[in-house]
């Protein structure tokens, strides 16, 4: 693949890379949550924050975590190196001191890793008393990324956070029975064309190109139809199918040294 055909199949990778998060629902709910909890949630030493991007992949997050947060350090961590990474590490063995971190943001990283109960400990352990975890992860959600290996409900999620000594203190789902059932649509278009479950991690070639781009115009009806089934959970869907939802948005911390 010559230099110019590499650079523009960045650039096209770019594009659907920016049209995927502020395009779609799950993004957008990530953002506002977070948009939502700073001002309720801020760290105990917020004129230092220290916040990991644990599994933050290009870090699409960072300026939605800096605002909220008034985040002073902010350090993207990923198993894979990209150009937005700070560090390259393991994050069930983080490179960080005890009690280092004031804050740590996961968004949908847990599934990924074969022992997220050993994440968890590592997190609890860098992070300060009062220090917080933001975490989402999914529910009702098919198989996606190279590797997946985790659905967690909220009550399972909580157990398992409890378990590990923090405390929750803010949970959100995302959307209901609808908007599941879209996000299971919205999936399956991405997929269909094989070579999806690859991730962003895959090298930049004409082919990965070409998959993007199809996949780009296949998933606009599947898009706008998740944008509906948003809003029609919010607006319809009765209490009694509470235990139908896509996937979860948790706060919880570090309990403060007594």
């Amino acid at each position: 693949m010559s230099a110019s055909h590499y650079r523009v199949g960045h650039v096209v990778r770019q594009v659907a890379r920016v049209i995927r998060f502020y395009g779609y629902p799950i993004p957008y709910l990530a953002r506002t949550y977070l948009r939502s909890i700073g001002p309720s949630f801020q760290c105990p030493y917020v004129d230092d924050t220290v916040c990991l991007d644990l599994g933050a992949g290009t870090a699409p997050y960072k300026t939605t975590i800096i605002n909220a947060f008034g985040v002073r350090h902010y350090i993207a961590v990923d198993i894979a190196p990209s150009d937005a990474t700070s560090v390259v590490a393991d994050a069930s063995k983080l490179p960080f001191k005890d009690q280092a971190v004031s804050l740590v943001v996961s968004m949908d990283v847990l599934q990924h890793i074969p022992d997220p109960l050993s994440v968890l400990n590592e997190i609890y352990r860098v992070l300060s008393p009062g220090g917080l975890l933001i975490i989402s992860f999914p529910f009702l959600y098919g198989e996606c990324d190279a590797a997946d290996y985790r659905r967690w409900s909220i009550a399972g999620m909580e157990s398992d956070l409890n378990q590990r000594g923090f405390e929750v203190l803010n949970t959100k789902r995302r959307g209901g029975l609808f908007f599941s059932a879209a996000s299971g649509l919205h999936l399956a278009a991405q997929l269909v064309i094989p070579g999806g479950r690859k991730s962003w991690r895959t090298s930049v070639t004409p082919s990965t190109v070409v998959r993007s781009a199809i996949v780009a115009v296949l998933t606009i009806p599947t898009t706008l139809i998740a944008w509906l089934a948003l809003l029609v959970d919010f607006v319809v869907t009765p209490k009694s199918l509470s235990g139908y939802y896509m996937g979860a948005l948790m706060v919880c911390r570090r309990p403060p040294s007594h």
